[in-house]
């Protein structure tokens, strides 16, 4: 859930690098001869990425007449993702997108791999064009599979077209007994639509973020429990309110929608955790 800028080189240009050092004449000829093809898979999926409408892009398996999905495939595989081969470059260049390795479907796994917004086993004329790889941490590559969109609420977010950072929506909550164990959900801001809220949900079940989200609070709360209890009998509650605020207001600066920035700000308006359950 954290915006990228796509790479500017086009998809004709990285297929075409691609397919250049295939040694079987006859197999390049024939990818070379269907880069039309792919170019007009790649537009149809920007101007579905731009009206958010990924799911009426109908599925295929073969691009043009004479290249089959499992060679499509085989580019991407064989020609895209090994360290030695001619294509590695672009594959290069999508993985350095994501700041300090931080997935953007997730927002705090590092990445490892690049997965296809709309999967290449059901798109492969899609299979390796830029604006259709997203770098991603392995768990999140792993929940995605291959699952296509059947309606527009139903399509997890693009980094490269979504951008839903600009709004608080991700919302902790806990119950005022220990050991405290905080839940994480989607709340709709009043300027989303019904279906911005419905795909943001969807994303967040998708990727299995409440899970995660919680697991990480849990872990984060072990290592200040000991920091808020010595603040709490030197200083007393006020100043545990003080010291939460901050760390709120400088992970929701930093990042507005990351599980610490919803964690400090659940704990920092909780009056019971300021008094007594920062104590764990």
């Amino acid at each position: 859930m954290l915006p990228l800028t796509p790479i500017p080189d086009k998809a004709d240009a990285v297929f075409l690098t691609c397919i250049g050092r295939i040694q079987d004449a006859a197999l390049r000829n024939r990818l070379a001869a269907v880069t039309n093809e792919i170019v007009r898979h790649d537009l149809e999926f920007g101007n579905a990425g731009t009206a958010s409408t990924f799911f009426k892009l109908p599925s295929h398996n073969a691009v043009g007449t004479n290249v089959t999905k499992a060679e499509m495939i085989s580019v991407y595989d064989h020609q895209m993702v090994p360290a030695a081969s001619h294509g590695r470059v672009y594959y290069d260049k999508i993985m350095a997108l994501a700041k300090n390795r931080r997935c953007p479907l997730c927002g705090f796994g590092q990445v490892w791999t690049l997965d296809h917004y709309m999967p290449k086993t059901h798109y492969p004329g899609l299979a390796v064009c830029p604006r259709n790889l997203v770098p991603s941490c392995s768990d999140c590559n792993k929940a995605k599979l291959s699952s296509v969109p059947s309606c527009v609420s139903k399509q997890t977010l693009n980094p490269y077209y979504d951008n839903v950072d600009e709004v608080t929506w991700l919302h902790g909550k806990f119950e005022n007994h220990t050991p405290v164990v905080v839940e994480f959900s989607v709340q709709k801001p009043r300027s989303w639509t019904a279906t911005t809220a419905s795909r943001v949900r969807h994303h967040f079940k998708t990727f299995n973020l409440a899970r995660v989200y919680s697991s990480e609070a849990a872990s984060e709360l072990g290592e200040i429990k000991e920091e808020l209890t010595n603040l709490l009998n030197t200083c007393g509650a006020s100043a545990v309110e003080t010291h939460l605020a901050e760390v709120a207001r400088r992970r929701t600066n930093a990042q507005r929608n990351s599980w610490r920035a919803a964690l400090y700000r659940a704990l920092a308006t909780s009056t019971w955790f300021c008094h007594t359950g920062c104590r764990g």
